[in-house]
């Protein structure tokens, strides 16, 4: 992909318009018809907008909303404000990108989440005197997004393991205490991803406002209306699967050997293997476990992500090593923080009742039994096994597959196993008592 010549040379301190002109700008993949910049389109759309909003303000916010739909309504590059210094902009804006970005200079002595209200930016990047970088994207009010930051790990349910959502409300990436540079070429394509990526997913639907989408803050990752005639071809990219797929892409290829991954890497590992364990990402099972993997290896020490990679491993057949990593994850569970208020059991249930007939499916509900066990003793345990089995008997999606319901209990028996190994320090288990077959 490549971008447009530009300098960020003492850039900082110029301030343009809400809607003026960018320091520069990278192409990617584009968000929907190109924003005008002819004064008679411009004021055409200024007109359109008020009748929309006078519509929603007068209690059609869904009509407003399906004719913003039906309409090739322009939209906005991704607007993202930099508050950094110069040298860690350039290598920001030097480093490949996946989708179309207008970067803009802001001042360094406000808030981010002001500047990004103020500007009508998608995101602001700022620092510290230590060096750390933090992302801070758009929220409107009664519209938080559904991952605090992704720079931390969340507190564990089964909805941050397995989430809908994965927009976000920042992204810290701490720096060096010693105030040594950590943001070199190489980190600065993590940390590029980790901007697209958050910044795109804030205008997720449940995100953007109808003044957001009239300002061109297009609502992303909902189907658009296709010409009926001649016009404009839309492509057929969607802006939030091609970034998200860029982090799977990003640490698969930032391989450092024995070297510790730097919080950016693990940041986007994070993202990457919550993506993957979803519906929520349209690949191959290939693609989904060769990713997962790769994330493993760069936050394998975080317990929802080795829970991750033990449903996308059984999804794929792989139960041994599915169950190698459930029950290292139950190891890690011990110490965890749990999420408070969550019913985790209900969202279990529901899965089992509700669940579709997709390989990952099984895979969530045997990486859900093995969060519920966590810090429940033998006898607890037992319960739960009665309890989820009972319920397995009812489930749609299971009725018929006998290696399946098999499984789930094969991963009972591993996880009480496991329990009486530590207290009695009996032998291990070669997890694996049971083995499907593909039909």
């Amino acid at each position: 992909m490549s971008h447009t010549n530009h300098s960020t040379h003492g850039i900082h301190g110029l301030i343009f318009g809400a809607w003026g002109t960018p320091l520069a700008r990278t192409r990617g993949v584009e968000l929907g018809a190109p924003w005008p910049s002819g004064s008679m389109r411009t004021m055409t759309l200024a007109l359109a907008g008020r009748v929309v909003k006078a519509r929603s303000a007068a209690g059609g916010e869904a009509s407003a909303r399906q004719w913003l739909q039906k309409t090739d309504w322009p939209a906005r590059p991704i607007r993202v404000g930099i508050g950094i210094a110069d040298e860690l902009a350039e290598l920001i804006l030097d480093a490949p990108g996946a989708t179309d970005v207008e970067w803009f200079s802001v001042p360094r002595n406000q808030e981010a989440e002001k500047l990004c209200r103020s500007y009508g930016l998608d995101a602001v990047i700022t620092s510290d005197r230590d060096g750390g970088i933090t992302i801070t994207t758009l929220e409107n009010r009664g519209m938080d997004a559904t991952w605090y930051d992704w720079g931390n790990s969340a507190p564990l349910s089964y909805v941050t393991a397995f989430p809908v959502r994965l927009d976000c409300s920042q992204v810290t990436l701490a720096g060096n205490p010693d105030g040594e540079p950590w943001l070199d070429a190489a980190q600065a394509v993590v940390v590029r991803a980790l901007i697209e990526a958050a910044a795109v997913l804030s205008r997720s639907p449940s995100r953007v406002t109808i003044d957001d989408e009239l300002q061109g803050r297009r609502a992303l990752g909902i189907a658009r209306a296709k010409q009926s005639g001649f016009g404009r071809y839309p492509t057929g990219r969607d802006p939030v699967q091609y970034v998200l797929k860029r982090l799977v892409f990003v640490i698969e290829h930032a391989s450092r050997g024995t070297v510790a991954a730097t919080h950016a890497e693990r940041a986007a590992a994070r993202v990457a293997a919550a993506f993957l364990a979803t519906p929520l990402a349209k690949v191959d099972d290939i693609t989904r476990l060769r990713g997962l993997e790769t994330a493993a290896r760069v936050a394998g020490d975080e317990p929802e992500v080795m829970l991750r990679l033990a449903a996308v491993r059984f999804s794929c057949m792989r139960d041994v090593a599915a169950l190698d990593a459930l029950l290292r994850a139950d190891r890690m569970l011990r110490n965890a923080q749990m999420h408070p208020g969550i019913d985790n059991l209900a969202f279990l249930m529901s899965e089992l009742e509700h669940g579709t007939d997709e390989p990952l499916t099984l895979g969530r509900v045997a990486a859900g039994i093995t969060l519920l066990s966590a810090g429940k003793s033998l006898s607890e345990l037992a319960y739960l096994r009665d309890e989820v089995l009972d319920d397995m008997r009812f489930s749609r999606w299971l009725s018929g597959r006998e290696q399946d319901q098999a499984l789930l209990v094969d991963i009972f028996r591993n996880l009480e196993r496991s329990r009486r190994s530590e207290k009695l320090a009996l032998p291990r288990s070669e997890h694996g008592d049971q083995s499907r077959q593909a039909a």
